[in-house]
């Protein structure tokens, strides 16, 4: 039997005008229809996209710090926290903890509500009260690790407001602050910061003559560099120095206006008076109307025109604010053999910290040389303990 295909005729035939008409309004529609969804989708992750951005630059802008700790009477531990954001950013404290520097263990967290009193607005501070110490600890396993604990630390957390609004309120936008690091919680400070107002100081820079060790005159007129990385509170404040040679009359006095806390910040202070005749060793004493300086004294040691110490800077760890070497800038005018000693003193006038370090110096065909020497102390020391900073230098060979 053959097989035979047939076709009808009729079957197929070509489309109208009028539905491609048709054919072109429904494909005209539904672009314009995936056009709209695409512009409403592009511009809700623009709007998206702007939001994360604006919390970004905030996460990254804010800046909360613990600018001071302190025993309560019955042991426990006060806490103050202060925005010391650089633009007006609020922020809203979420938690403390209490933690070891070294296995990174937490032993205590205390959290925080919604409530008003833990929003600062720039430049406001709070005290968080009551804190216990490692004693104070409820689980005796926790107080016994604790207390085994070389370095531990309280640390708070924050989260800028205009996130915390939108419901964000997560491990990953905490901001964790600097470590205020307890060293010994049985053993309250031997000086607790001013209650007016302080600042901390790690920098002091006369500029000397690098052959003499005399300041040096511009035109009749002395410099002196200073540094403030941490304060009380973000203020603009007058900072007060005074110069005189020790063992002799010559003094200097200048004032300037600088802002603080500032870290990695110089300011120059313009001395006048006898600049010429003041040469190592000299006293530098910092003061303000508006609060206290920390270190206030620095003495700058040498003999002249031989060796003579002309910059002090103190290091100190970040994490808590711990005090372990002193850079000092040198100049020479002879050759030997040096030794360079600091001694740190608290505000009772104790020492509480020294260290040396010997450097042999060739001058060649050149008449003064400069030089740097980083002394580590006998033992690491707060920063806010340091009151007087002496240095000298001696030729020992």
């Amino acid at each position: 039997m053959e097989l035979r295909l047939c076709l009808r005729w009729g079957s197929k035939r070509a489309i109208t005008i009028v539905e491609a008409c048709i054919l072109s309004a429904v494909t005209v529609a539904l672009g314009l229809l995936l056009l709209l969804i695409v512009n409403g989708w592009t511009h809700n992750s623009l709007l998206t996209a702007t939001r994360e951005t604006q919390g970004n630059i905030e996460v990254v802008r804010s800046l909360v710090v613990i600018e001071s700790m302190s025993f309560d009477e019955d042991g426990d531990i006060s806490l103050v926290l202060r925005n010391v954001s650089d633009e007006e950013i609020a922020v809203v404290i979420s938690r403390v903890e209490l933690r070891s520097l070294e296995t990174f263990k937490v032993f205590y967290t205390k959290y925080f509500s919604s409530d008003e009193e833990y929003v600062l607005k720039r430049g406001e501070s709070i005290v968080i009260k009551d804190l216990p110490t490692c004693e104070g600890l409820d689980r005796p396993e926790l107080r016994e690790e604790c207390r085994s604990s070389g370095r531990i630390a309280y640390r708070a957390y924050y989260i800028p407001l205009s996130i915390y609004e939108r419901g964000l309120r997560l491990s990953t936008t905490e901001i964790p602050t600097g470590d205020s690091v307890i060293t010994n919680p049985s053993i309250k400070l031997e000086c607790p910061l001013p209650e007016n107002g302080w600042t901390l100081m790690d920098l002091v820079d006369p500029v000397t003559v690098v052959s003499s060790g005399c300041l040096y005159s511009y035109s009749g007129y002395g410099r002196v560099w200073i540094e403030a990385p941490l304060a009380s509170g973000v203020d603009v404040i007058t900072v007060n120095v005074a110069v005189r040679k020790i063992g002799g009359t010559a003094s200097a006095s200048g004032s300037a206006s600088i802002n603080v806390p500032r870290e990695s910040q110089q300011y120059s202070i313009s001395l006048s008076g006898s600049i010429s005749r003041i040469c190592v060793p000299f006293k530098v004493t910092l003061s303000s109307p508006n609060m206290q300086m920390i270190p206030g004294e620095w003495i700058f040691g040498g003999q002249p025109n031989v060796a003579h110490i002309s910059g002090l800077i103190l290091s100190w760890r970040t994490d808590d604010k711990l005090v372990d070497a002193v850079l000092a800038e040198l100049g020479f005018g002879r050759s030997g053999t040096y030794r360079i000693s600091i001694t740190i003193k608290d505000c009772n006038g104790k020492v509480i910290a020294t260290g040396s370090i010997s450097m042999n110096i060739n001058l060649d065909s050149s008449s003064s040389a400069k030089a740097t020497a980083f002394i580590t102390l006998s033992n690491p020391v707060r920063l806010d303990q340091i009151y007087y900073v002496e240095s000298e230098v001696t030729k020992i060979g």
